[in-house]
């Protein structure tokens, strides 16, 4: 897993944004930036998983929108409990990345 990692806020009832993004601008990012797609799940047995196939991260709780601070938290927790990273990036289900090379230019900055 890269040393820069992607956290994108969704869940089920908008799971089609993620597929889109997926099919587009995901397909450009860095290779040593890794993504996930944050989902909630109330009855997960566990505070946490990746489902590295799907680049899903699940987290136990709601998957609404009053539930977002919730989801958030425990996605950066999870990621610290998990990986060994420099950076974190977060952002949502509804962006689209329009600037070509945005990732590259701040990977660069950052010294990646």
């Amino acid at each position: 897993m890269g040393e820069y990692i992607l956290l994108i806020m969704n869940c089920e009832k908008y799971r089609y944004k993620a597929l889109k993004q997926k099919e587009t601008w995901l397909k450009t990012i860095p290779e040593n930036l890794a993504y996930f797609h944050v989902l909630g799940d109330p009855d997960l047995p566990e505070p946490f998983y990746f489902d590295e196939k799907e680049r899903i991260l699940w987290v136990r709780g709601g998957d609404d929108y009053n539930s977002l601070p919730h989801k958030v938290i425990s996605a950066f927790q999870a990621i610290e409990e998990t990986y060994k990273y420099k950076y974190i990036f977060k952002t949502d289900d509804d962006q689209q990345l329009l600037v070509p090379g945005f990732f590259p230019m701040i990977m660069n900055l950052l010294g990646a």
